[in-house]
């Protein structure tokens, strides 16, 4: 038997806002989805979407290029400050490393 966990969701600071970005896969035909959204510090949303994504190699790729699409999505809608939310550690870790490097 399987112990399940309540997810709380945890509001960002009044001046940012919360991006989060997921993406899936389909290892045979080498396409993915990824999906965005975005809230407010009271839970209102502020924007989203979802991208078909054509010639993806990997589950890895997918994920990255779902990243690129919800940093793509908060600048258009001309949001500054923002906490970036995914659920693959590696493209989370790879962004850490390359915001340090700039």
């Amino acid at each position: 038997m399987r112990q399940s966990s309540t997810v709380r969701w945890l509001p960002p600071p009044p001046d940012c806002v919360e991006v989060n970005f997921d993406a899936r896969f389909n290892q045979r035909e080498k396409i993915g989805w990824s999906g965005v959204f975005i809230r407010n510090n009271e839970g209102y949303e502020l924007g989203a979407c979802r991208r078909k994504m054509v010639r993806i190699p990997s589950p890895f790729a997918a994920e990255a290029q779902a990243a690129e699409h919800a940093l793509e999505l908060a600048k258009y809608l001309g949001f500054n400050h923002i906490i970036l939310e995914g659920d693959s550690r590696t493209v989370m870790e790879k962004l850490i490393v390359a915001h340090e490097d700039h």
